[in-house]
């Protein structure tokens, strides 16, 4: 399957071992599929269970194929595909699908719809992609998401002609784009000193690197069915099964009367407790005079008076969710715990009177509030406590004879409109320089990035020969005291870095909270409503002093932080 190209017999063979078993189906027994297979195969938030059609990963992982392929360009098997299936004569075959291959090549030409769909040039230093017909942004080809004719000097712009000095010159594309394209140009990293050629990336991976999830989800027929509401199932705190009980009453495909009825079953439209028309879940689980004692016992007739009115979906989110707290037994717990013990064991409760012929428990709402209870005190409530002491942070002042470089990055939305920020302060805490740039669309870790390189940057033009670099990203510092190899997206930015940190002789990295950065993410926050791209400051602007003037005074805040973990 992660090399070849399967038959189709093949797939909906293994689709068919995949469903017998999630419904627990064998040759000798049979049993009902109660939810479809397109249903179950769409992702949890869409109202699936996730698992994934054989046809559809067999294209994904072909798809991560073709990635290889291209990214390994240099290994030996990739060599002599391309040699024989990349030459001038095949491609300009008239229908190069007719001409003899290999089963590899055949493979390859499957999953290369799914590739394209996925992946984007990354521009590296002095970039030769084509600006307005190379897949290099994350709206595709820039020329297809603009209308009008291009003139002669802008049609045959490359990035590096529009990217110039570390900023975009706008008028030589002689287009008004739109300002979310520009936005997201801007963000996009390119390399200011590393060599970096163009390379690909995976546009639905923050890292770049290939995703095969995503690729999967690309196979997928788009839908136009009503939106899912029962995302919040697969966060529940209970146990699986209960889980799974739940996400078939939002799919209203459990085996009461209705649903049987609906599946061409024919079978005694009234309830088997009660002899009542109207055997719908609703009734089997709350409206059932069986069903309803139990919650009389629990208490719900007097403390919820929409309790028995509420619709199907609206009873099941608004109990599911409730974070009240539940008095009754043997002791509290939230209510949501009982109530999905509720509906299970009440489930369980008329299943044993109808097919075991046992009598209903008088005692169920006791049964009910013990399983809750002991669920919650040996699953819910953890073995290892998390102690959290309050900690003075503040920002400190540097040894004699180095410098302090603060920066962080800043998004709105994460993704969303970002900023960067940081400044230089030397052994007294006196302002050096300070900087915000106005990166356009992008996550807070990139943010944190640009910000850093900028900061870098005005190290090396202020002749600083030792500086400490703090930040409040954890990820990024790591990086570099280990050294670790940085992925596709941020390799263009983290590579610039980590050239410019081996031009100044002494640097040290360290990781602290954010109260000790105040300045560098109030220049951060101030980064997106800047009129240029860049800014530099050689004294604190005015709406930061207070906060730089405290730092050199040695204000600090308190912070509450995780101590080490004990066990009880």
């Amino acid at each position: 399957m992660q090399r070849n190209l399967l038959p189709e017999k093949v797939l909906e063979g293994i689709d068919r071992v995949n469903r017998n078993f999630l419904w627990g189906s064998t040759e000798n027994s049979k049993k009902m599929h109660w939810v479809g297979w397109k249903k179950v195969t769409r992702p949890k938030k869409d109202g699936g269970l996730g698992l994934q059609i054989a046809k559809g990963r067999n294209t994904s992982l072909l798809a991560k194929l073709n990635w290889i392929f291209h990214t390994e360009s240099k290994a030996p098997w990739a060599k002599v595909l391309k040699l024989k299936y990349c030459n001038r004569q095949r491609l300009n075959a008239r229908n190069e699908n007719k001409l003899p291959s290999s089963r590899t090549w055949k493979s390859l030409k499957k999953g290369e719809v799914i590739f394209k769909k996925g992946v984007k040039w990354t521009p590296g230093y002095e970039s030769n992609l084509d600006f307005w017909n190379d897949n290099w942004s994350n709206f595709g080809p820039l020329r297809n998401v603009i209308q009008g004719p291009l003139t002669c000097s802008s049609s045959s712009l490359k990035v590096k002609d529009v990217r110039v000095s570390g900023s975009w010159n706008w008028p030589i594309i002689q287009m008004n784009l739109l300002i979310d394209i520009i936005r997201e140009l801007q963000a996009t990293p390119i390399p200011i000193t590393a060599r970096i050629e163009d390379r690909l990336a995976w546009k639905f991976s923050t890292r770049g690197e290939f995703d095969l999830k995503s690729a999967y989800l690309l196979t997928l027929e788009p839908t136009v069915e009503v939106p899912f509401r029962g995302k919040w199932v697969w966060n529940l705190k209970t146990l699986p099964r209960i889980q799974a009980f739940v996400w078939r009453c939002m799919h209203q495909s459990i085996g009461v009367k209705q649903c049987l009825l609906a599946r061409g079953i024919s079978t005694d439209p009234r309830c088997p407790c009660c002899h009542s028309e109207a055997k719908t879940i609703l009734h089997a689980l709350r409206d059932c005079p069986f069903s309803k004692s139990a919650w009389i016992q629990l208490g719900k007739q007097t403390s919820d008076p929409f309790f028995f009115s509420a619709s199907l979906q609206d009873w099941l989110i608004n109990n599911a969710n409730s974070q009240a707290m539940h008095h009754q037994g043997p002791g509290q717990c939230l209510w949501f715990q009982v109530f999905l013990f509720a509906i299970w064991l009440i489930w369980k409760g008329r299943n044993q009177c109808l097919f075991n012929n046992k009598n209903p428990n008088p005692n169920i709402a006791k049964e009910i509030l013990d399983r809750a209870f002991e669920f919650t005190h040996c699953a819910c409530t953890s073995l290892v406590k998390n102690r959290r002491i309050l900690m003075s942070i503040r920002w400190e002042k540097p040894c004699s004879g180095w410098l302090k470089l603060n920066t962080d990055g800043s998004s709105l939305g994460n993704p969303g409109l970002a900023g960067g920020g940081g400044l230089i302060r030397d052994e007294n805490g006196d302002w050096v320089v300070g900087f915000a740039r106005k990166i356009g669309f992008a996550n807070s870790f990139m943010a944190e990035l640009w910000a850093l390189r900028d900061g870098l940057l005005l190290c090396l033009q202020t002749h600083v020969q030792a500086v400490i670099v703090e930040m409040d990203s954890k990820v990024i510092v790591d990086t570099f005291s280990t050294h670790a190899e940085a992925s596709t997206t941020v390799s263009t930015i983290l590579e610039d870095c980590k050239q410019l940190v081996a031009q100044i002789p002494h640097v040290r990295f360290n990781h602290v909270y954010k109260e000790a950065i105040k300045c560098a993410d109030f220049l951060a926050k101030l980064g997106p409503s800047l009129d240029v791209d860049f800014n530099v400051f050689s004294s604190p602007p005015v709406d930061l002093w207070n906060l730089w003037e405290a730092d050199a005074r040695g204000l600090s805040c308190n912070r509450l932080c995780s101590a080490p973990s004990f066990a009880v």
